[in-house]
């Protein structure tokens, strides 16, 4: 089962959710973290390449799960949330600290805040 990690990675920061792909994979997952692909010279001019890249990655994942925190604004998770459903590819918000959010509840995306919810949710992958 191969699951698409959607996270913030064009704002910075630390990520709060560093130990998601670990305790995914400890379950039997398989987890594509798009953040890799990202780590070019910040010298270089963005191109839809790598976008693109990720793109053609998550069509081939059994699910994804958007990792979100209230505070963190990112365009990049907002079009894999969205290229996911549009390919009926099944997909989770993980936000403990989310708040309502009228563009999920526009897309249907269901919320959690609880692990034990995340892992619910990959059993239902397999």
């Amino acid at each position: 089962m191969l699951v698409y990690y959607a996270h913030p990675i064009d704002q910075g920061g630390d990520d709060p959710f560093y130990w998601v792909p670990e305790a995914l994979g400890s379950r039997g997952a398989v987890v594509y973290d798009p953040a890799a692909a990202w780590r070019v010279p910040v010298i270089n001019r963005p191109r839809p390449g790598l976008q693109q890249a990720n793109l053609d990655v998550l069509r081939r994942c059994d699910g994804l799960i958007a990792c979100l925190k209230r505070d963190t604004m990112s365009v990049g998770v907002v079009l894999e949330i969205q290229e996911a459903i549009n390919h009926d590819i099944p997909t989770l918000v993980f936000g403990p600290t989310l708040a309502t959010s009228w563009a999920l509840a526009y897309l249907g995306v269901e919320v959690v805040g609880e692990p034990e919810q995340v892992w619910h949710w990959l059993e239902g992958l397999r």
